[in-house]
């Protein structure tokens, strides 16, 4: 009895430890997280803040990061038209890509049966036979 007691007991205390354990460790990553973002937020002023005064220029274009962020995200912008642009003309000729696909499968299917029909293997065995009329082709 006094054994299953002490058992609960440790289990309750283990319990305890474990939860107060993950909490902290929680805690360490919230604050090792937090601490990365000050460092980069600060490395980021200071890089500003001599860009404003002119000893730092990482470009000659930019007179300020707020410009260098600007010229990137209308860049990014421009990419994203261009690019649903070409999804816009490739759903525009879905159809006519799917035909192509079609007919480079079936030529890929009659390469193949051309060239099992040329293999020697295949004239010596008299008894086996090829349906050649399964193929379709589409024009």
């Amino acid at each position: 009895m006094k054994l299953a007691k002490d058992r609960k007991d440790l289990e309750h205390d283990h319990d305890q430890h474990q939860k107060r354990w993950k909490q902290r460790e929680r805690e360490y990553h919230r604050f090792y997280s937090l601490n990365e973002i000050l460092k980069v937020t600060r490395k980021r002023t200071k890089l500003e803040e001599e860009w404003r005064s002119g000893s730092a220029q990482i470009r000659q274009d930019f007179e300020f990061m707020g410009d260098f962020y600007e010229r990137k995200l209308a860049q990014d912008g421009n990419l994203e038209k261009t690019l649903r642009l070409e999804q816009k003309k490739m759903k525009a000729h879905e159809l006519e890509n799917l035909k192509q696909k079609r007919m480079f499968f079936q030529l890929r299917k009659l390469l193949g049966l051309k060239l099992r029909l040329g293999s020697k293997d295949l004239a010596s065995k008299s008894d086996q036979s090829i349906n050649v009329n399964s193929i379709t082709l589409y024009t």
